[in-house]
């Protein structure tokens, strides 16, 4: 009993392939995406007149990773990272730390709110 045409056997072995080919290509897909790992990553940043002396340095992470930037100012400062909405007041010479979960890609930047230019201070670039 029959209940189609018969396909000629090469069409069944390219379909065959194609399946095959399709599974192993999910496979390395499904490796590749759980073989990235959310690291703990620390930046420390020091400001000097209300800006970074060597410029504003870009602190690139990955998606999940937890970040923590470590801050330090000769004066009185609020930091704020766009695009996080995270703030942080900076006291004379003490060590402030914004810890975050990097959730959303893009670059974001860093600006002092209380200094005299409102330029970034730094970047956080979250790639996906």
């Amino acid at each position: 009993m029959s209940y189609g045409p018969e396909r000629p056997k090469a069409a069944k072995a390219s379909l065959v392939t194609r399946v095959v080919l399709g599974l192993l290509l999910f496979g390395i897909f499904l490796v590749q995406t759980d073989g990235a790992e959310a690291e703990e990553r620390v930046f420390r940043v020091t400001l000097s007149g209300g800006s970074v002396p060597e410029g504003a340095p870009t602190f690139r992470v990955r998606e999940g990773d937890s970040v923590t930037l470590e801050i330090t100012s000769d004066r009185a400062l609020d930091v704020h990272l766009h695009g996080y909405d995270l703030e942080l007041r900076l006291q004379p010479g003490k060590e402030a730390s914004l810890r975050l979960e990097a959730r959303h890609s893009g670059r974001f930047p860093a600006e002092g709110h209380g200094a005299a230019a409102t330029v970034p201070l730094f970047y956080l670039e979250v790639l996906p």
